[in-house]
């Protein structure tokens, strides 16, 4: 039996490490997942705060030409010249996060995925960078670069209804602090 006596302080430490792990936010923690694909950028032309799931090839199409600024131009699948991305909708859906004017900031990026409670919990976060006005701006004054971060989020289709949070925290180093932008309804079955 003495071969048996080194596992006991194995089981202790990992029963301690599982007590002492904190949950972040209201949600437990769970194993967590990343987006299939990601699109993101600064320079939407959806100006507005704006959170969809988007589940159909046409429904894509309508919203990346609006993201684009074309919503009155025809959309020529074959010859893509807007480089629309190409999602199996069989199989995927995208989460479309679009954050309204902002400053300083080069797009949005996906934390976490996480499925909690019947429902998708889904966690972003913008990527900023600092600026500093040395007097010869020309940006608008105040040294800032303005910008309309948008991210599309490719992840497995679901019904689910889907709680959108962003990390709202702006001191670098500091823990995330997590914030509710949406609420998105299932879908009908």
């Amino acid at each position: 039996m003495p071969c048996q006596r080194p596992l006991v302080p194995l089981v202790i430490a990992l029963i301690a490490l599982v007590d002492l792990h904190p949950a972040r936010g209201e949600y437990p923690v769970t194993p967590t997942t990343k987006p299939l694909v990601t699109v993101a950028g600064a320079d939407s032309k959806i100006e507005d705060p704006t959170y969809l799931r988007i589940s159909s090839r046409e429904e894509f199409i309508r919203l990346f030409m609006r993201h684009l600024g074309k919503e009155r131009q025809a959309y020529d699948e074959h010859y893509n010249s807007p480089a629309m991305p190409q999602i199996d909708f069989d199989q995927c859906m995208v989460l479309a996060i679009f954050a309204g004017k902002s400053v300083n900031t080069v797009g949005l990026f996906a934390d976490s995925i996480q499925e909690l409670d019947g429902r998708i919990l889904f966690r972003f976060r913008p990527r900023c960078y600092q600026t500093l006005d040395f007097g010869n701006d020309t940006s608008g004054g105040d040294g800032s670069n303005h910008a309309n971060p948008f991210g599309f989020f490719v992840i497995p289709r679901s019904d689910k209804a889907i709680v959108v949070e962003e990390d709202v925290q702006n001191v670098i180093g500091s823990p995330p602090k997590w914030e509710e932008k949406a609420r998105i309804a299932p879908l009908e079955k």
